[in-house]
């Protein structure tokens, strides 16, 4: 039978404890923008450049359509973005106002006219408040709606 040094055993019972601590659960805190680039008469557009600006922290995000013109931006904080889209042969799209929210992705559908860069297609509409991308839940809790919520004796833990 074998002896165990006093080190060795204060190793194996710190790495047992350590493997019992709880892993931090964090809540998913960013969104995404997706969208496919066609051309006028339908057809996809691969190789589009698409950069997607912070309107808050002027933070650019980019992302290059594939084959099949389809193109994703995940991980990104929400907020108000401005699109840009360029390809070569074609006029620059660009859409602002796009609102991204928490553990929601943002559809973008980007139409591509033949021209020159220096043209520039602006769009200003807002998206569909219905989700079509993606089958999970979430929503918004804007600060109003904390600040009207009654509070028992005033404790923030009995939210």
């Amino acid at each position: 039978m074998r002896k165990f040094s006093l080190r060795t055993g204060l190793a194996l019972a710190l790495g047992s404890l350590l493997g019992l601590a709880p892993i931090p659960a964090h809540a998913q805190s960013t969104g995404a923008i997706s969208g496919t680039a066609k051309d006028e008469s339908g057809a996809v557009l691969p190789g589009v450049t698409i950069e997607a600006t912070n309107a808050g922290t002027n933070a650019v995000r980019s992302a290059t359509t594939g084959a099949d013109g389809y193109f994703t931006i995940p991980l990104i904080p929400p907020g108000m973005y401005n699109i840009k889209a360029s390809l070569t042969g074609f006029s620059t799209f660009s859409r602002t106002g796009l609102k991204v929210n928490v553990a929601e992705t943002a559809l973008v559908n980007v139409p591509m006219k033949v021209g020159w860069q220096s043209e520039t297609v602006e769009v200003t509409s807002q998206t569909p408040l219905i989700e079509t991308a993606n089958a999970t839940l979430g929503i918004v809790i804007d600060e109003k709606k904390i600040v009207d919520l009654p509070l028992n004796g005033r404790n923030f833990t009995q939210l």
